[in-house]
């Protein structure tokens, strides 16, 4: 890991805790990336840029829905128990060409609030890429919390020579 990125995560929490107004750190949680969505962390269905939380089955039913677009055939929604679990999701919406990728790195819960870090990545200059448009998506299980979301939003831009 790049000690810009790390100076820049810790930065994004530090401002976070500032804003949900707490006056102690909050509890990193476990985040495990949904194993039946990794084949479509890059050519997913969801064609918009959005951030969800899903907290009951018939939402998640919607969403996997819309994750898995035009993969055929159709993947089962995978189960989820909502009871102890909640479901993130993060989507870049379509991006023109290979070479993008986004992830849900953190996942820190505070009283009433959670923070949860989320990183685009974009292709620099002199980057070989598909031609071809892509839809990245993250989608990631943590335990289950009550209280409002912040995203943190990171971007970087990959260097290729």
């Amino acid at each position: 890991m790049h000690l810009p990125h790390v100076f820049a995560r810790t930065l994004v929490a530090s401002a976070l805790a500032a804003s949900i107004g707490c006056s102690s750190s909050g509890v990193q949680v476990p985040v495990q990336p949904l194993a039946e969505a990794q084949s479509m962390r890059l050519s997913s269905g969801m064609t918009i840029h959005q951030r969800l939380v899903i907290r009951d089955a018939s939402t998640w039913s919607m969403v996997w829905l819309q994750i898995v677009g035009s993969h055929r055939p159709i993947p089962p929604v995978p189960a989820v128990d909502f009871t102890t679990s909640t479901v993130l999701v993060a989507a870049m919406g379509v991006r023109p060409t290979g070479g993008y990728a986004i992830a849900i790195d953190e996942v820190e819960l505070h009283a009433d609030a959670a923070a949860i870090a989320v990183d685009e990545q974009s292709p620099g200059p002199g980057c070989v890429v598909t031609a071809s448009e892509t839809t990245p998506v993250a989608v990631v299980v943590v335990p289950s919390f009550r209280g409002e979301a912040t995203f943190l939003e990171h971007m970087s831009q990959l260097t290729c020579r």
